[in-house]
């Protein structure tokens, strides 16, 4: 099964965010698992991270995917997610 994660990056930086929508972290319900090259495995805020970062071009990702893969991962790239499915609009997926 594909493990499906937002790419993004921070402005004004080189720094990529791989968003593990689907995996939340801890139960909140509010936090998703994240990884970075630095720092690794994370807790995020979706929404937070998603107002404050751009999508980042497959480019500019493709080195954080190519490390989730050697970790074992199986990846679905994907543009956005919503994580509240009554949501009419999202700023990543309109």
């Amino acid at each position: 099964m594909a493990t499906k994660i937002v790419f993004r990056k921070y402005p004004n930086s080189k720094d990529i965010i791989a968003l593990f929508p689907s995996e939340l972290w801890g139960t909140s319900g509010k936090l998703v698992t994240s990884y970075m090259h630095i720092g690794q495995h994370c807790s995020a805020d979706y929404k937070g991270t998603i107002k404050s970062t751009v999508p980042a071009t497959h480019d500019e990702y493709l080195p954080l995917l190519d490390e989730l893969s050697s970790m074992g991962y199986n990846c679905q790239p994907i543009q956005c997610y919503k994580t509240d499915p009554h949501e009419t609009s999202h700023p990543t997926c309109n």
